[in-house]
This record gives structure tokens, C-alpha cells and sequence, in this order.
């Protein structure tokens, strides 16, 4: 085995951020993937300095970047290689956002395997297509937290949730005419305003 003077410990600070010990394992993933896109997202610089420790703000963009970066990563990766990807995210960014990225990135990963898992069909009823919008929403906000998951998918989700509305309102039996073009222009109004 050797000299046990060369025995390599662990640092106490990372035992306190990832208390399950880093092992020779031979890891399932390529973090060079991850790696590119997330330096991609930090090369923006868009920090919000009124918020404690500069933390970044995000972009559809950003989704985009973080969605390709989930996608090289192989599926029901153990909570070890989570940890992994953690841990290197924090040896290669700044202090004030290591943790953001890396839980950003980790929350993505769980988000994508909790869409992945379930059975999404495509509903053809408008009740059933507000029910998966709702369900899509609250599993952004669950996975990624609400303030970041609305930088993320708010441009996407206004638009998506337009579109329900507009065709709640044209299928809609007990309005007039005259009724739903006022809702509409409300509805579109309102839209352009977000």
C-alpha cells in the first residue's frame, strides 16, 4: 500500500458540503458535456447584485443550455454520481454561485427524470391539456424553485397558458360573439403586457 504519510484525506470542508465520501468509482457520465454548457450560462455574467451573494438570474436560454446538458447525461443516475456532478460543478465555479449551478443543474437532471418517468401522453380535451400545463408547472417550480423555474419557462408558460385560455374562450357555448372577441382582447391584452 505504501507510505501511509501519502494517504489521501478527504478536506473537512467537503465532508460538511457532501458528507458521502467521493470513491474511485469509475463514473458513469461525462462531465466535459456538462462542463461547456454550464460555462456557456456563467459567461453571461448576469448577476443580481440586490439579491445576497450575487446570485445569477436566468433565461429561456439558460433552459435551453441546462436541458442539452441533462440530455448527455445518462439516465437513473445513483444519488453518488449526483453528488459527483455536484462537487465538480463547486471546484470549478466562484464561490458565489457554485451552489446555484450545482443545485440548478442536479434539479434539472431530477426534473427531467420525473417528466421522463411519467406516461405523457398528449391529451386532446382542453380540461386534460389545463391539467398537464398545471402539472408541468408545479413540477418546474418543485424541482428548480418558483423564482428560477419563472426565469426560466415564464415566457413559455405565458404563452402556453394563452393559448388554453384562447381556446377555453372560443369553445365556450354560453358566450356571445360579441363576448368572446371582448375576452380575447382582454386575454391578448394581457399577454402582451407580460
Amino acid at each position: 500500500m505504501g507510505n501511509p504519510t501519502n494517504v489521501w484525506y478527504q478536506p473537512s470542508i467537503i465532508n460538511s458540503r457532501y458528507p458521502t465520501l467521493i470513491s474511485p468509482n469509475n463514473w458513469n457520465f461525462d462531465y466535459s458535456a456538462i462542463e461547456a454548457l454550464l460555462l456557456q450560462i456563467h459567461s453571461r455574467k448576469r448577476f443580481n447584485n440586490s439579491q445576497p451573494n450575487n446570485t445569477m438570474t436566468f433565461t429561456a436560454d439558460d433552459a435551453e443550455l441546462f436541458s442539452k446538458a441533462i440530455q448527455s447525461l445518462p439516465k437513473n443516475l445513483s444519488a453518488v454520481s449526483l453528488q459527483r456532478i455536484q462537487f465538480l460543478i463547486a471546484k470549478e465555479f466562484p464561490d458565489d454561485i457554485e451552489n446555484q449551478l450545482a443545485k440548478l443543474t442536479v434539479g434539472f437532471y431530477q426534473l427531467q427524470s420525473a417528466t421522463d418517468t411519467r406516461a405523457e401522453h398528449k391529451p386532446t380535451q382542453l380540461a386534460d391539456k389545463m391539467l398537464t400545463f398545471k402539472n408541468k408547472v408545479d413540477r418546474q417550480d418543485h424541482f428548480l424553485g418558483k423564482d428560477t423555474a419563472h426565469q426560466l419557462f415564464g415566457k413559455q408558460r405565458a404563452i402556453s397558458y394563452y393559448l388554453l385560455q384562447r381556446r377555453a374562450i372560443k369553445e365556450n357555448t354560453q358566450l356571445s360573439s360579441e363576448q368572446k372577441t371582448k375576452k380575447l382582447q382582454s386575454l391578448k391584452n394581457t399577454l402582451a403586457n407580460d
